[in-house]
């Protein structure tokens, strides 16, 4: 039986990038109120509305759905596949600095994002991006 002792081992939970933990993840899909049913009933969790569509929290982070059109709104400079889309994935980090010095010598140029760091996937993982932030979630 997994357990959360065997998923979240010490030896694995220190990093250089200083990682702390998934803030939250942002899903694109055709139809928010659909879509959000349905992860309520998955996660056993009320949706409920966020500023670009549905979220539903969980005990680590959350799940944030959103249209193409609020998606592009947020974030237009992360090109829009197809949908539904796994867009982003926002780290809660210790330090942006940390992590801002350890993209640029991966060779991964970042931005602002308000008070977040912003890093589009390299070209071998497709379109999306990462959301870095110092907060207890991003967004």
């Amino acid at each position: 039986m997994v357990t959360e002792h065997t998923v979240w081992q010490p030896r694995w939970l220190t990093h250089p990038n200083g990682a702390l933990g998934l803030a939250s993840m942002t899903i694109v899909v055709a139809d928010v109120s659909e879509a959000a049913g349905r992860f309520a009933r998955f996660f056993g969790r009320a949706a409920k509305p966020s500023p670009s569509g549905q979220s539903v929290a969980l005990d680590r982070g959350r799940v944030e759905l959103v249209g193409a059109d609020a998606f592009a709104r947020m974030l237009p400079q992360i090109p829009l596949p197809s949908v539904p889309f796994m867009g982003t994935y926002s780290i809660r980090v210790r330090s942006l600095s940390a992590i801002k010095t350890i993209l640029a010598g991966a060779g991964i140029a970042t931005s602002s994002l308000g008070a977040d760091l912003l890093a589009r996937f390299p070209d071998e993982l497709g379109q999306g991006a990462w959301i870095f932030t110092e907060r207890g979630s991003a967004g």
